[in-house]
């Protein structure tokens, strides 16, 4: 299926684990956690000119270790959520398990620019339903924001479930 009248312009085993960002948001709160505790215990250390009393510094502490917990399981939470559902996407594309679909986009709907909504359409009488602000592993690029999907275009689709995991689009006559 790979002729030149089609341009790939979503593949996910070329794409890869696009998701890092998520996990990585709860560990980005980490250093921040341990400066802010750090900076009021300078403040108080300034106002009082002595070391905190060790209630305080007992909370402060507790308080600490209840951040750097919560960033730590954000953090694994999100990825194993987010790897899972990037390796059964992958696994089933390059084992030749994901579905495939190909005619012209149908019944399109652009999801608007703040979102709110999806942009959904179909090919061949299959469904298809994705936003910019959901995190998938599949292609989720809508057109609002730059993305290639139009009424009428002809495709070529690999799915996996409601994700798209490949997309080709044919090319177009100058």
């Amino acid at each position: 299926m790979n002729d030149g009248n089609y341009v790939v312009v979503f593949d996910l085993l070329q794409s890869g684990y696009r998701q890092w960002w998520l996990p990585g948001f709860g560990l980005v709160f980490i250093p921040m956690i341990i400066v802010i505790i750090s900076l009021v215990e300078g403040q108080r250390r300034i106002k009082t000119g002595r070391p905190s009393k060790w209630e305080f510094m007992k909370n402060m502490r507790l308080l600490t270790i209840a951040m750097v917990a919560f960033s730590l399981l954000w953090a694994l939470a999100t990825f194993v959520g987010t790897f899972a559902d990037y390796w059964n996407c992958s696994h089933a594309l390059a084992s030749g398990k994901a579905s495939y679909v190909e005619g012209t986009v149908d019944d399109f709907i652009p999801m608007p620019y703040q979102g709110h909504a999806n942009e959904t359409f179909t090919v061949n009488g299959v469904p298809f339903s994705y936003s910019d602000f959901e995190v998938e592993a599949g292609f989720n690029n809508s057109s609002s924001h730059g993305g290639p999907i139009r009424e009428g275009l002809p495709v070529r689709i690999w799915y996996v479930g409601k994700e798209i995991v490949k997309l080709e689009i044919k090319k177009t006559n100058p």
